[in-house]
């Protein structure tokens, strides 16, 4: 079974969001290695705080994967303890999540032991907030344009990133993360809400301004209200990398001009002498 231990500072945090108006609780993604679909304990704790707060939830779980293994998934379970979505992580943490190695490589089958192997994902659903519609990624898939990208170009209005960033620890590297982040906010004209343990939990509006945030390694309750997306997509949504390839090939014609106008003046004056 699963030992809950709940703190003065955890039954605060918890009252402070079951007074809000909030229609989900996020929770970020964790280390604990809690499966919904075969933990029935910890199954009855979510349904509980669902029903009981008449919220939905949306966390991190280790889901079993049909052909075996697990995904780390994003969950949601609504206010009547259903659970309505699941997000399958897609990028996976290379030596973190699994081991880009091939099995015949002597030893390589003891390395999943040392830090987990576990299976991508494949689809991109959106989770249901009320009438709006979020694309959930996680933890350092917010590096990957292409992730946020296709939520968003399958309609969500918003999109949140749980993360665990406790193996980063205080370093820069925290506000890295948060900054990849406020670039898929950019890109995409969406709203980011950046859900974290012990990294900076954040609203980025959908100009890239981060709001709210906390400095990281504090106990934090955010309430913040999105709906539907004020603008259609963006032309990074819909082309996708067009935009990339047309940057670089304008990039690549100015430095060629560049280039035969110094070897030209270059040339001229070697003339003149």
């Amino acid at each position: 079974g699963m030992t809950v231990v709940q703190d003065e500072a955890r039954r605060k945090q918890l009252a402070e969001v079951r007074s809000s108006i909030s229609r989900v609780v996020v929770w970020p993604e964790s280390p604990m290695n809690f499966t919904y679909a075969k933990d029935s304990e910890f199954r009855e704790i979510v349904r509980s705080f669902t029903t009981k707060n008449r919220t939905s939830v949306l966390f991190n779980s280790l889901e079993p994967a049909p052909a075996g293994g697990a995904y780390n998934a994003a969950m949601m379970v609504n206010e009547e303890g259903r659970a309505v979505a699941q997000y399958d992580k897609i990028r996976l943490l290379p030596f973190g999540e699994y081991v880009p190695l091939p099995r015949w490589i002597p030893g390589a089958s003891l390395v999943p032991v040392m830090v987990g192997d576990f299976t991508p994902g494949a689809q991109y659903p959106l989770m249901p907030l009320g009438e709006t519609r979020a694309g959930v990624f996680i933890c350092f898939e917010s590096a990957f344009p292409s992730i946020a990208r296709k939520f968003a170009d399958e309609g969500a209005d918003v999109l949140i990133n749980i993360s665990n960033d406790g193996y980063l620890g205080p370093t820069p590297v925290m506000r890295q993360h948060l900054a990849n982040a406020v670039f898929r906010a950019v890109e995409n004209g969406r709203p980011v809400l950046r859900v974290t343990n012990t990294g900076i939990t954040a609203y980025i509006s959908e100009r890239g301004e981060v709001r709210d945030a906390t400095s990281g390694f504090e106990p934090a309750v955010r309430t913040w209200t999105v709906g539907r997306a004020a603008s259609g997509k963006t032309f990074y949504t819909k082309r996708g990398e067009l935009f990339v390839g047309i940057c670089a090939a304008l990039t690549l014609l100015i430095s060629v001009a560049t280039l035969r106008k110094k070897t030209g003046a270059g040339a001229s004056s070697a003339r003149k002498v």
